[in-house]
């Protein structure tokens, strides 16, 4: 499972992308789209822009997990112990 936050550098950038967008209402803070409170949601990593400008953050590694070892893994795991 990754971070639950995206890192600093992301978060701000995602930030300032919203408030330069015409959804997003200053007084509040908050995307008229999805209606959440943009200083939070931009921090978080597996979040997405509703207009599909900025995506959920991966990082490097998440990106390379081979997935059928990862089934593989958690087959062998599941029945591994009944085979005890």
């Amino acid at each position: 499972m990754g971070d639950l936050l995206a890192p600093k550098e992301v978060a701000e950038e995602r930030y300032a992308i919203c408030k330069n967008c015409e959804h997003f209402i200053k007084l509040i803070k908050v995307c008229d789209i999805c209606k959440c409170f943009m200083p939070a949601k931009t921090k978080l990593a597996n979040v997405n822009c509703p207009q599909g400008i900025w995506k959920a953050y991966q990082s490097v590694p998440a990106q390379g997990i081979d997935k059928e070892f990862q089934k593989k893994e958690i087959e062998e795991t599941k029945w591994g112990q009944w085979n005890k």
